[in-house]
């Protein structure tokens, strides 16, 4: 990297100072999350959706520039959403190296403005412990965990894709979303008080020009009028956005924009958090622990690869050396085993329904979601 470039001349000692003290938040967009190919995650999703195809049987219109959906039908939603998450289940090589460099920096709260799970599955691989929370529209929060470094809070401030009613994906959602956090429905007191008290923010991979960030701004005004006396520090992750934007956010906001891309300002960060000895240590596993990790890992890839039957077997190879620990998986696994070959066999033959093939989806799902049930068998 360019010793010389504004990412490694940043003064980095105020950022470090306030993670050491617990009072620096991070605050990451779909911007800082990339594919394979270079695109952000978020535009690969929607390419994979065929969001922008006028005639989409479940989408009437994509609206790009705001990222909302017009469904044909209200019980289309759910389907789209089913395909948003089996989207996140897949492997992302790129995005999973990045969180695991973010779940390593010791933040004590970090925001994501994605409804995904990939922050989460980065603590997870690494056995790092958390508290995960979300944006549920006037839901009674959870109750509340301080967070720490040493357990952080990771919370999706637009909901979870594992709760469908959770999801910000239309205009009537941001309707309801606008409505329950200005009401204060759907967040905890104490942590707009942690708000309220973080002397730094830092935001990735937000796009400036769409509602959310000024929304997400707005909010933070509204529970934490002192902001405005506060540093706060943000990665400007597109290249194109207008001067009289950015002059907007500079001048009303006081942001400082850091002028590089999010995946160099986090890999600088982690770098700078190893020079000071802050990074999270991991926990100590066992070498057979380690070994099934690792094969769990290979299933999971082999899934992402539509190798199914080849992920099955390596799945069904650890739950039988785990037995009988893991017996109830291992007869879960068989049933969805049967189910998937037994529906996948009339595919192949053309003699598949609609229905057919939406209960293939959800067999694929059941053995994939049986990887993460694993991990926590052998954890316990």
């Amino acid at each position: 990297m360019d010793t010389t470039s504004p990412i490694t001349t940043f003064d980095w000692e105020d950022v470090l100072d306030a993670l050491e003290d617990e009072k620096c938040i991070l605050f990451l967009g779909p911007g800082a999350f990339r594919s394979v190919d270079g695109s952000t995650l978020e535009a690969q999703l929607h390419r994979e959706l065929d969001a922008s195809n006028p005639d989409h049987p479940l989408i009437r219109t994509f609206y790009e520039d705001e990222g909302f959906f017009l469904f044909r039908e209200d019980r289309f939603k759910r389907k789209v959403i089913r395909r948003i998450r089996r989207f996140y289940e897949q492997p992302q090589g790129t995005t999973e190296a990045l969180l695991s460099k973010v779940a390593r920096i010791p933040f004590h709260i970090i925001f994501s403005l994605t409804p995904d799970g990939l922050l989460p599955r980065a603590f997870d691989q690494l056995h790092l412990p958390y508290v995960h929370d979300f944006y549920y529209k006037n839901h009674k929060p959870k109750d509340y965990i301080e967070p720490r470094a040493e357990k952080p809070l990771l919370y999706n401030m637009l909901g979870y894709v594992e709760e469908y009613d959770s999801l910000v994906l239309t205009h009537n959602d941001l309707f309801d979303y606008l409505h329950s956090i200005f009401a204060g429905k759907s967040m905890q007191p104490e942590l707009r008080q942690q708000l309220k008290q973080a002397h730094s923010y830092i935001f990735l991979g937000l796009p400036y020009e769409k509602w959310y960030l000024q929304l997400l701004l707005r909010v933070l005004y509204l529970h934490a009028p002192e902001l405005e006396k506060l540093e706060r520090y943000a990665s400007n992750s597109s290249i194109e956005m207008k001067q009289q934007m950015k002059q907007l956010f500079e001048n009303e906001f006081n942001i400082e924009f850091v002028p590089n891309d999010p995946t160099g300002f986090i890999e600088e960060l982690y770098r700078q958090c190893q020079d000071r000895d802050m990074l999270r240590e991991l926990p100590e596993e066992g070498a057979a622990a380690g070994a099934y990790r690792q094969r769990l890992r290979e299933a999971r890839t082999h899934f992402g690869e539509n190798k199914v039957l080849q992920g099955v077997e390596v799945l069904r190879q650890v739950l039988d050396d785990n037995s009988p620990k893991c017996n109830d998986l291992r007869d879960e696994l068989t049933l969805h085993e049967r189910n998937f070959r037994s529906l996948n066999a009339k595919v192949i033959q053309g003699l598949a329904t609609e229905g057919d093939r939406i209960e293939l989806n959800q067999a694929l799902f059941a053995l994939i979601n049986l990887i993460s049930k694993t991990e926590n068998c052998l954890a316990s």
